[in-house]
């Protein structure tokens, strides 16, 4: 089973309606934009110059309609990343009730590398906090994605899925 959260296969819009950002570059009304780059739409990141903050940030929707969605018959998060340089990226979820799992670091992640696009298959149970946390997966809402220290890059081809895709 595969669920596509950002998967275009043409885009005419040049800002995803189901996210918000902060910070970002090139936003409009708090939304993440969207440019197509050898036929592919992605999703921009990078700072605001204009920003006082060392940090950006977007949320995407996992779903249209900003629902929260159960992860059980999910197991991977799939992207294609890529940055030209300065990997300085986080990615989490954040649940119904707006509480944060674990974020992952993207310099961290095998296969990522500066200067490529990083096709990225990661296992959802890596987003499990500690027991006691709050983050609830079956109430998954939100892909969150903080750049910092000047870092930009584009994510694209996002979905969830139950096998790792290739």
């Amino acid at each position: 089973m595969i669920l596509n959260v950002f998967n275009p296969k043409f885009c005419l819009t040049s800002h995803l309606n189901s996210s918000w950002c902060a910070g970002v570059y090139d936003s409009v009304d708090e939304k993440i934009p969207v440019e197509v780059a050898q036929g592919i739409p992605r999703l921009k990141f990078s700072q605001c110059p204009e920003s006082k903050e060392d940090w950006f940030c977007g949320v995407i929707a996992l779903d249209p309609a900003w629902c929260s969605l159960d992860l059980e018959p999910f197991k991977f998060l799939n992207f294609n990343f890529y940055a030209d340089d300065n990997l300085c990226c986080r990615v989490g979820l954040k649940d119904a009730s707006d509480n944060d799992s674990v974020e992952l670091e993207m310099s961290r992640e095998p296969n990522c590398a500066e200067g490529q696009e990083s096709h990225l298959c990661i296992d959802l149970s890596r987003f499990s906090p500690d027991k006691g946390a709050d983050f609830n997966p079956s109430e998954a809402r939100l892909l969150k994605v903080v750049g910092y220290n000047n870092s930009a890059f584009y994510i694209s081809e996002v979905s969830l899925s139950d096998a790792p895709s290739t």
